[in-house]
Order: structure tokens, then sequence, then C-alpha cells
């Protein structure tokens, strides 16, 4: 009669709990309370990706109606009301960010999410998106920064921080100069052929940056798929938790 290969993994997934519950015993550290640290800990952190998953959403949707004609051709107070909360967002995501990922050596505190690549590669890409240049519009603004939206100076003036400022005076005086031309530097612009239909689709900064944010936050996407990650990994302890409490209630009762 051939062994059951169910009871065969079940028998080998409680020989491994009685080891690792054994081997913590003998460090004299209970082991279900440490596993339910290591559970609190990755709550803590799946609550941050939550927070800035948010955070990325709001951003997305402030892109979505900056790359709106009518945002900007309804009023040139509309456009700075939207472009100065765009600004304010951004800004409160950055702080968010470096209070997750931060070291402070000298408190020897580390933010719940120190160390995260996925946290890390999303902003550097964001900055790079907020920075570039975009060519070939017919106007003379080629950049966020062109038209009033720009790094922070840091202190002294050496470098810039990652926060963004925005100079409403330099944005309204553009908007009067050509809105259209304004708009045109955020959104996704057609390009026609000589019979008249679309040849190429040139995405600009906010349509790029809502693209990248849609991609990022979609079910398949890389931020979802960390977030989703984490869950399956607290659900993972959680199931060694109850394993080790029926392993120690087991002992405790001889």
């Amino acid at each position: 009669m051939m062994p059951d290969p169910n009871a065969i993994d079940g028998l080998i997934s409680r020989l491994h709990t009685a080891g690792i519950v054994q081997a913590m015993m003998d460090a004299e550290r209970h082991p279900v309370a440490a596993l339910k640290e290591r559970v609190k800990k990755e709550q803590d952190r799946l609550s941050a990706l939550h927070h800035i998953h948010f955070l990325f959403a709001t951003l997305r949707d402030l892109s979505t109606r900056l790359i709106a004609r009518a945002t900007f051709s309804a009023s040139p107070d509309l456009a700075l009301g939207v472009v100065r909360r765009f600004v304010a967002e951004y800004n409160n995501t950055v702080e968010t960010i470096r209070s997750y990922t931060t070291y402070d050596s000298e408190q020897r505190t580390a933010g719940i999410l120190v160390g995260d690549a996925t946290i890390c590669v999303v902003h550097a890409n964001l900055k790079t998106l907020l920075g570039s240049r975009s060519v070939g519009l017919g106007n003379p603004w080629a950049s966020l920064e062109n038209i009033g939206i720009a790094p922070t100076p840091n202190r002294g003036g050496l470098g810039t921080s990652p926060h963004l400022v925005l100079d409403e005076d330099r944005f309204r005086s553009a908007l009067r100069s050509d809105a259209d031309g304004v708009w045109s530097l955020f959104a996704a612009v057609s390009v026609l052929g000589e019979d008249g239909e679309v040849k190429k689709l040139r995405r600009r900064v906010m349509a790029r940056i809502g693209e990248y944010l849609e991609q990022l936050l979609a079910p398949a996407g890389t931020f979802a798929e960390r977030e989703e990650g984490t869950e399956r990994h607290i659900a993972t302890l959680k199931r060694q938790i109850e394993r080790m409490e029926e392993y120690v209630s087991r002992r405790a009762r001889g």
C-alpha cells in the first residue's frame, strides 16, 4: 500500500514546525510571540503601502484632469487651481515616502519601508518624468520648469530638493500668452499625416505620468503586486502561528 502523499506532507510540515518551535524555545524566546511581532510589522508595512497607493492614485487622477483641454479652456483660475493641488499632493507624497523610507542614525529608528526597492524606483521614475522635456511643440515651453513648476532649491542654493515649487505668476503669464501651448505640454497630442489620419500620438509630461501611474496601480502592476505579495506573506505567517499554537498546546498537554 502506497503512503498518502498528503499525509506525508502534513507530517513534514508538523516536524518542521516542531523543529522551529523547539529551537526558539531553547533560545528562551516564545515562538508564537515572535511570529506575531513579524505579523504586526508586515501589517504596518502593508498599511504604509496602501497609504502610498492612495497618494499615487490621487496624483494619477489630477494628471488626468491636467491633460483635459477643458481644464485650460475654462479659465486660468481653474487650471491654476488644479496645478496648485497637483504640486501640493506631489510634495505630500514625497514627504510621506521620505518618512517611510528614512533611517535616522541618531535615533536609530527606521521607517517601515526603509530599503524597499519598489518605492525607491517609483519615486525616482516620477521625478524623472516630471523633469523630462518635450520637443516639437511650436512654443517656448519644453518643460514644466519653463511654466513655473520646478524642484525646490535647497538652502544655500546648492542643488534642489525632491519637492516641487509653483511660481504662480510665471504660470499665469504662460497661460495668458498661450493657454493651448501650456496644455500641449501636459497632454497627449495627435500628430496628423497628410491624409488627415493620426500618424503619431505624442504623450507629454502629465500624460506620461498618468499612464505610468495607471500601469503601476493596475491589478497586474508592479505596485499592486507588491501589496499582494505582502498580504500573502501575512497570511503565511498567520498559518504558521496557528500550527505553532496547536503544537505548543499539544506539548503542554503532554
